[in-house]
């Protein structure tokens, strides 16, 4: 298994988006360039989605945090770090990526960050709490959200539990395909080339069982993730 046991993003919505964005360049060792985004544009909304936007496209999101070899292994890379003085994990940096494209499809999408529609809850909004699940259902791991999901319990809210399980299942929780986060960690594992050192069982381990960025539905899951994988690769 690559990723750590208490792997999760989510408590990120707890931070405003501004310090979820900070956090993620200060993890790539990129953060200087936040500052200059925001003098740039004068408003720090449209600051973050340019910088994230602008890192995506270009593929230099990781430009600045490996300061050394690439590891040769799955094994050595699942122990990666880097980032400033080598302190941040390979799996922190892919939390922080997913909990930042949330946040700018979040604006997009309902014109407040995922952290504004979690204060929203907070402070007893309730369809702020659909809209924050439907784009990430992980969200429910985050306290203001364990917090409403207690009261309910205890309150014995029948209605809200049917509504959360049908929000649930019908898997509203997706990025946009401008930010896909599957196309972010490809980057991330092609950058350091490890890539092409995993096997299609592992493959299907880290992207569709475990961060669950494709698809588990249809005849071969594998094979078409295996395919959509070559399909980026012939692009780049």
């Amino acid at each position: 298994m690559l990723l750590p046991e208490d792997f999760s993003w989510a408590e990120c919505y707890e931070l405003t988006a501004k310090q979820n964005v900070i956090l993620l360049f200060w993890s790539l060792g990129l953060s200087e360039h936040f500052g200059d985004s925001i003098k740039k544009t004068g408003n720090a909304n449209q600051a973050v989605i340019e910088l994230v936007s602008r890192f995506l496209q270009d593929g230099e999101l990781l430009n600045g945090w490996l300061d050394g070899e690439l590891p040769a292994t799955l094994e050595e890379f699942k122990n990666l770090r880097g980032g400033p003085g080598g302190v941040v994990t390979v799996q922190e940096v892919a939390g922080l990526i997913y909990a930042v494209l949330a946040q700018v499809y979040a604006l997009r999408k309902h014109g407040r960050f995922m952290s504004e529609l979690v204060a929203d809850v907070a402070h007893g909004k309730e369809e702020s709490f659909w809209h924050a699940v439907k784009i990430d259902p992980t969200v429910l791991a985050c306290p203001t959200f364990a917090r409403r999901m207690s009261i309910a319990h205890m309150r014995n809210e029948e209605e809200f539990f049917s509504s959360l399980a049908n929000t649930l299942k019908a898997k509203g929780g997706q990025v946009e395909q401008s930010l896909d986060p599957l196309r972010v960690i490809l980057h991330a594992c092609s950058e350091g080339g490890w890539l092409d050192l995993m096997t299609m069982d592992e493959t299907d381990q880290l992207f569709i069982q475990e961060l669950n960025v494709y698809s588990n539905e249809g005849k071969d899951p594998v094979g078409g993730l295996q395919r959509f994988i070559n399909r980026w690769k012939n692009k780049r």
